[in-house]
């Protein structure tokens, strides 16, 4: 019930709290800013030190994250592209012996106490 209560909690915060506290820390208008000096030399000169500590975060997060789409959509293209009916069912396959190997290795569970039904 704790655990049912904490991801309950979580979640409403997720959904509600941070989206306005994040918009009351950046508005519009600063965060076209940021964008805009990122898409020319890389570097934000406006704000404070932590308005440029967060830019330059931010920038690098960016960086990453294209990095990383790039990859998975090259990798998506890869495996179920077009005309590819043998990758994608080496794909399938190698996913399905990834599956049978982790329930294989999971533990017994005899350790376990036996559940009590109550009618």
């Amino acid at each position: 019930m704790v655990l049912c209560i904490g991801i309950l909690t979580s979640l409403f915060s997720a959904l509600t709290l941070v989206p306005m506290l994040s918009g009351l820390f950046l508005d519009r208008r600063e965060a076209n800013i940021m964008l805009e000096s990122d898409r020319q030399d890389g570097e934000f000169r406006g704000g404070n030190w932590i308005e440029r500590q967060v830019a330059r975060m931010s920038a690098t997060f960016r960086q990453f994250q294209n990095r990383l789409e790039a990859t998975l959509l090259s990798a998506a293209n890869w495996s179920i592209g077009q005309g590819r009916k043998l990758r994608r069912l080496s794909v399938l396959g190698a996913m399905s012996v990834l599956l049978l190997a982790t329930l294989t290795l999971l533990p017994q569970t005899d350790y376990l106490p036996e559940a009590t039904v109550i009618l």
